[in-house]
């Protein structure tokens, strides 16, 4: 078996720079690049930097993107998606059209006899309560709704201040850290007391492959500077870099 793992690539349904767009070429030349040869793609969170699903409405940003999913499906590859804290409120879309199969927080699966499981990681740092009520609130029913019924054009404004202002927030390197050691220690925990052979998360941006007793903790990094994915083939696991 085959399997991809990659997360923050922070897709922009309106791309403010030049950035934004190449980044988006280079997820799509990765994903035909892995089409045909890919069993698994698990996708954990971030995708997009920016996701609703309306009912009658399509993002068109987003096109390249949509038909390079649904050829890589359509080679026999198994794509799962998980909510990040920036893309979540997925509805039908991605799974009615692209054969997506969505996971709210988390997954579990068997790969060529290896337990893998699989979180965007934002859930778990364990001194970020602040975090915490701003995920409860932002999940919320009356939040969704609300995306529903204002329009798209508003919506996607109101969505990219707040996505702008939070990467604009000034890196702390101690919070950082901690926030690190928290994954490390939540992937330990799932390798050690839960059998698991691979624990797979995103959100640092920091692409991370540590070996943990008979297991690995790996973090896919992102896009926006790593390109970074890791992969798990016939076994055995990778931490590599997509070269564009």
């Amino acid at each position: 078996m085959n399997c991809y793992f990659i997360s923050d690539t922070h897709l922009k349904p309106v791309p403010k720079s030049s950035d934004d767009r190449e980044r988006q070429i280079r997820v799509v030349k990765f994903l035909e690049k892995i089409t045909g040869e890919a069993d698994y793609l698990i996708i954990d969170g971030d995708f997009f930097d920016l996701w609703y699903d309306w009912s009658n409405i399509v993002l068109s940003e987003f096109f390249p993107v949509y038909f390079a999913l649904r050829q890589l499906a359509n080679s026999g590859c198994k794509i799962k998606m998980l909510s990040g804290n920036h893309d979540f409120y997925f509805r039908f879309f991605l799974q009615k059209y692209l054969d997506i199969e969505i996971f709210a927080d988390s997954c579990s699966l068997e790969i060529d006899n290896k337990r893998v499981f699989v979180t965007h990681g934002d859930s778990h740092s364990q001194n970020d309560f602040r975090y915490k009520i701003y995920k409860y609130l932002i999940r919320s029913k009356i939040f969704e709704i609300f995306f529903g019924i204002v329009h798209p054009v508003t919506a996607i404004k109101i969505g990219s201040l707040a996505s702008r202002s939070s990467r604009n927030r000034k890196t702390d390197t101690k919070k950082l850290e901690r926030k690190e050691n928290d994954f490390l220690q939540f992937a330990e925990n799932k390798i050690k007391n839960e059998n698991f052979d691979l624990v797979v998360m995103g959100h640092t941006h920091n692409p991370i492959l540590k070996k943990i007793e008979n297991g690995f903790y790996a973090n896919c990094g992102d896009w926006l500077t790593h390109n970074s994915f890791v992969q798990l083939k016939d076994g055995k696991v990778f931490l590599d870099r997509f070269e564009f």
